[in-house]
């Protein structure tokens, strides 16, 4: 993105990337991704640059063409789409000759699920926790994976229990609201790989809940691999709110999974239903966010 339009399109979006977006660049593409170019130009034309007559006069497609070539990536397999431009100010215009790049965000904006994947680390963490609360405020089914959850959990906190300042631990240490953090226990071993929690564990679901209905059973058990779990001192605030703990260990207490009973599926789970899922057997909350995203789609 040019420098002038980038903090216009930043403002359309409704979030401050800016941060995050300096010196970070994609060098692999993996085959779920696609790129897709919305215009070419500069918004330094000098007088001896020959690049705007190598382009051409239509420097730019529509954002008809645009959101149809995008649909036809969708039906090819492609999941995750992201649009790359450069500055709009002279040369990125469509062949109407009008800037209209908040129309093409507008267009692709109607989707019919979110889901927020794992991760470790601050990178892209505030937009993640946009996405979250974009899908509670719309009603838009929703599944959080392990730090997907855990961003549920901040953001919940933040903007229904009015928690300003709460975050996780791995992201901001010295927080004074630790929603998320690391168990006491691990923060006495000195071996950082040995903070983490791996492998299988057992999981007890409440009955009628959207977990329970997921996987027909009240009784599950899930592979984990991540150092952060959920803070147990807020639990009943956050219970008391409707974003209830339909999952936990029935060892230690902890929140593998939760729901908010105000929105028809929203649903974060600590542990990683990935690592359990093939083509032709998908995890059972898989197929039950696919379910609850065409019935959005339908509705």
């Amino acid at each position: 993105f040019g420098t002038t339009e980038l903090p216009r399109l930043l403002k359309a979006l409704g979030a401050d990337y800016k941060h995050e977006l300096i010196g970070e660049r994609l060098t692999t593409t993996p085959k779920h991704y696609a790129y897709l170019k919305i215009a070419e130009g500069c918004n330094r034309p000098c007088s001896f640059c020959a690049i705007p007559l190598m382009r051409g006069k239509h420097v730019s497609k529509t954002i008809e063409d645009l959101v149809e070539e995008s649909s036809k990536l969708a039906q090819n397999g492609v999941n995750e789409l992201i649009l790359i431009a450069q500055d709009l100010t002279y040369y990125g215009l469509d062949i109407y000759k009008k800037r209209r790049l908040a129309d093409l965000l507008l267009a692709l904006k109607d989707i019919d699920g979110i889901l927020v994947a794992p991760g470790f680390g601050s990178r892209g963490i505030s937009g993640k926790i946009k996405a979250v609360e974009y899908a509670r405020v719309n009603e838009i089914p929703f599944l959080g994976i392990c730090l997907g959850m855990q961003c549920a959990v901040i953001e919940f906190a933040r903007n229904v229990l009015g928690i300003e300042d709460a975050h996780s631990t791995e992201i901001a240490e010295k927080t004074a609201s630790p929603v998320i953090s690391m168990m006491e226990e691990q923060k006495k071993i000195s071996d950082y790989g040995g903070t983490m929690r791996l492998g299988a564990y057992n999981c007890q679901l409440k009955p009628k809940s959207k977990m329970s209905e997921a996987y027909n059973t009240d009784k599950i058990s899930e592979r984990h691999r991540h150092r952060y779990e959920f803070n147990n001192e807020y639990l009943k605030k956050f219970e008391d709110n409707g974003m209830k703990a339909t999952g936990l260990n029935p060892k230690t207490g902890l929140v593998e999974a939760f729901e908010n009973t105000s929105h028809p599926w929203f649903v974060g789970v600590q542990f990683h239903p990935e690592y359990k899922s093939t083509v032709d057997e998908p995890h059972p909350l898989f197929v039950a966010f696919i379910k609850a995203v065409l019935k959005n789609k339908k509705s």
